[in-house]
């Protein structure tokens, strides 16, 4: 049955070429409008960004999961981002230490919040005066302990200052032990601390990871920007993974998006479903001008249900066609527009979309043209010679 089916359409395809085109350019369309509104869905359930809010943007350089060994050589990775960062477009950048044993002195809740937190690290500032900078606004902040002396930072002691609980212990990073020399309170409910530069490099530690702050964004550049800013970290260093922060839901200008669905999709939605009638009573029409072929079938002892799986079938085969085009246009806008103006949206799309939505359409196809199949193939074949009589 599968192979008369595909010579017929070729036939029909052939005979009847402008209604053809405009039916399977419809069935696309409608396969396009069902991954961008299920894609602006499945978006709207993970954190998104602000971008009214963001001025600057991190990039992350991925350390650890790329070494072989402990080894991690600061001096060669400072040098080549630092003799590219005004190409890049980098304003500071940090190292980043995650939290990987601790000491059996925190209570149960405080181990918890440790453990389970992913926003959870401590952060290294390698240049030295940038480094004081900050590390004097952070004092400001500091509620508990007498916080990070000069002294401390010049001479790359094994001290730090902790956000997120008031901690007594001392903390252990990599092995080292690290004394809580004061706590701050974070504006940005991120649990996290700060040590001095030299004392990770003395100590050998090695980064999860290097943020990259991004200066001179605004809401019109700041993907385009960020993108063109990870292609060039990936050139300069290629052993390396680069991420966007936009990705991560620690980052301090990520917000939760609680909609489920926003008017523009419902009205998508309606939309979609409106053309999949339309599609409908096209294919209504042309099976009406098929009406004498199947009543031949008929004729010739078809059952009703043969005629019913004629046409679902048909239609099963041209939809997955159409998808398959409109996916192949929609990964490629979605790499190019749809990533300028819609960040979560661009960064969410993934293989399991384009399969759950192609099913999630085939699912509403097979209701809509099953049920116009049955009702098709219990028409008598006298019937059906006469419809295709008058549109002969």
């Amino acid at each position: 049955m599968l192979n008369y089916i595909l010579k017929n359409i070729i036939s029909f395809a052939k005979e009847k070429k402008g209604i053809f085109i405009f039916f399977t350019l419809a069935l696309t369309i409608t396969s396009f409008f069902g991954l961008y509104v299920y894609a602006q869905f499945e978006s709207s359930m993970i954190n998104v960004v602000d971008l009214s809010t963001l001025k600057d943007a991190a990039v992350y350089i991925n350390i650890d999961e790329n070494l072989t060994d402990n080894d991690f050589d600061y001096a060669s990775f400072l040098k080549r981002l630092d003799e590219n960062a005004d190409k890049i477009g980098i304003d500071q950048y940090v190292f980043v230490y995650s939290l990987n044993a601790i000491n059996s002195d925190f209570d149960e809740d405080e181990i918890d919040m440790l453990m389970k937190d992913e926003s959870f690290c401590f952060m290294a500032y390698p240049d030295s005066d940038s480094e004081k900078d900050k590390i004097s606004i952070i004092n400001t902040k500091i509620y508990d302990g007498e916080g990070l002396t000069e002294r401390e930072i010049e001479n790359g002691e094994n001290v730090c200052i902790f956000s997120g609980s008031k901690i007594n212990s001392d903390i252990s990073i990599q092995g080292i032990e690290y004394k809580i020399k004061g706590e701050y309170d974070s504006s940005d409910n991120l649990s996290f601390g700060v040590i001095p530069f030299r004392s990770a490099v003395s100590n050998s530690l090695v980064p999860n990871r290097v943020a990259v702050m991004l200066g001179g964004l605004d809401q019109k550049n700041y993907l385009a920007l960020t993108s063109e800013a990870i292609k060039k970290l990936e050139k300069l260093f290629p052993e390396y993974s680069i991420e966007s922060a936009a990705m991560e839901g620690s980052y301090s200008a990520m917000l939760t998006n609680e909609k489920t669905l926003t008017s523009d999709n419902i009205l998508m939605i309606g939309m979609m479903l409106l053309v999949i009638l339309t599609l409908c009573s096209i294919y209504s029409f042309i099976f009406n001008l098929r009406e004498k072929k199947f009543a031949i079938f008929k004729i010739c002892g078809a059952k009703n249900s043969d005629i019913a799986k004629i046409c679902i079938y048909e239609m099963m085969i041209l939809y997955s066609l159409c998808y398959l085009v409109s996916s192949v246009i929609f990964f490629l806008l979605n790499k190019t527009v749809f990533y300028k103006y819609q960040p979560a949206f661009a960064l969410k799309v993934r293989m399991e979309t384009y399969v759950i939505c192609y099913f999630c359409l085939l699912i509403v196809m097979l209701m809509v043209f099953g049920f116009f199949a049955v009702i098709k193939g219990k028409t008598s074949p006298v019937k059906m010679i006469a419809n295709s009589k008058r549109l002969e």
